[in-house]
């Protein structure tokens, strides 16, 4: 069973549950250099494609990458 809203927001009773170590394997939180950093460090390794999942508002939410990727 996956968690009941799992591309949504952590209910705060559930966030103890996230462990930093976890956001930073597998999430891509940071500055934009940090970000570029850890995406280039990616690719080093063979990784050639991000799947990105917009929680709140998607629209908004792309749009505000968009100008960060560039």
């Amino acid at each position: 069973m996956l968690y009941r809203n799992y591309l949504g927001r952590i209910e705060p009773e559930d966030r103890d549950l996230v462990l930093p170590s976890l956001v930073d394997k597998l999430g891509l939180v940071g500055t934009r250099d940090e970000l570029i950093a850890r995406i280039a460090e990616l690719e080093k390794s063979g990784i050639d494609e991000l799947v990105i999942q917009p929680v709140i508002d998607p629209a908004s939410e792309m749009t505000t990458f968009a100008k960060l990727a560039v």
